[in-house]
């Protein structure tokens, strides 16, 4: 996901995303500044079905889920407007519904600059939803 800095401090580094979606995390970047460009990374294998707190919530529009024997894959919009995929384990009933929310823990988010290197945050802080 491409993303916006809108503040960096020593505390806390503020994105903006898309639409109305910020992130706020609790790190801090020096090598970051606001309006740098930033894309988030999110690996599958972090997001979860289960809210822990402190979670950043995924809102998803499904486009085909795909049941396997051992897991599920979701092919979906996050946000209505980026294309996302999952695979969550066991079967998962999502009959009837076109929405799915799924979540991550913010330490789990990557950033990457805008050439593509990854960006490594002081981690001693926690990050929560903004």
């Amino acid at each position: 996901m491409n993303g916006k800095v809108l503040e960096s401090r020593e505390d806390k580094l503020l994105i903006h995303f898309v639409d109305d979606k910020n992130i706020c995390l609790e790190v801090n970047v020096p090598a970051l500044r606001a309006n740098d460009d930033v894309t988030l990374g999110l690996r599958p294998e972090h997001v979860a079905h289960v809210f822990n707190g402190g979670d950043i919530t995924l809102d998803l529009s499904l486009d085909e889920v795909e049941s396997l024997g051992d897991c599920t894959n979701i092919y979906a919009k996050l946000f209505d407007q980026l294309d996302f995929r999952v695979r969550l384990q066991g079967q998962q009933d999502l009959t009837g519904t076109d929405r799915l929310t799924l979540y991550i823990a913010p330490q789990d988010i990557l950033l990457f600059d805008s050439c593509g290197n990854a960006i490594v945050a002081d981690t001693g802080k926690t990050a929560k939803p903004h």
